[in-house]
């Protein structure tokens, strides 16, 4: 076996395999799929879909990365929306009573960012529950970049005075 060896197999090919691993088989794929996910970081540590009675219906995506939280949005034209978890300032909680009985929610993140400050993530399941591990991971995110309280001070009248002027 001669060649360049690929995730997944050892190349076979008497050419030395310069254009990649054959098709069909793992290296194949890791090396169409490999760059939007090739570390333990980038897959999602938690996901779930926007409900409407209690039904996945809507089209709406959340998922929790290791440094991040991303919200997609649409059908037809998809916005996604990122969030670096360090940034994030506070989490909400927001339960009607037909949520409660259908046992889901809304959590509400208040970050400093200056595109999105205030993400919904709505119909989520078990929102106590989601809204603790983004906690926990913003903090953990925060410890391991090494950000303190006074870097985000800023931010956070940022948010106040953002608010205000729409009316919130």
């Amino acid at each position: 076996m001669s060649g360049r060896p690929w995730p997944g197999g050892e190349c076979r090919s008497p050419s030395g395999c310069t254009s990649g691993p054959r098709r069909g088989t793992a290296g194949y794929w890791y090396g169409r799929l490999g760059a939007l996910r090739t570390n333990s970081e980038s897959l999602p540590v938690w996901r779930d879909r926007a409900r409407w009675f209690g039904l996945p219906v809507l089209f709406e995506w959340y998922e929790l990365h290791g440094d991040r939280l991303a919200v997609r949005r649409g059908l037809l034209v998809v916005r996604e929306d990122w969030v670096l978890l360090y940034r994030v300032l506070d989490v909400r909680v927001r339960r009607s009573l037909l949520d409660m009985l259908l046992g889901t929610g809304t959590v509400e993140v208040y970050a400093a960012d200056a595109t999105d400050p205030r993400l919904l993530l709505r119909g989520v399941r078990r929102p106590r529950e989601v809204a603790a591990m983004i906690q926990e991971a913003a903090e953990a995110a925060r410890a391991e970049l090494g950000v303190r309280g006074r870097e985000l001070f800023g931010a956070a009248a940022f948010l106040e005075d953002h608010n205000n002027s729409f009316g919130r």
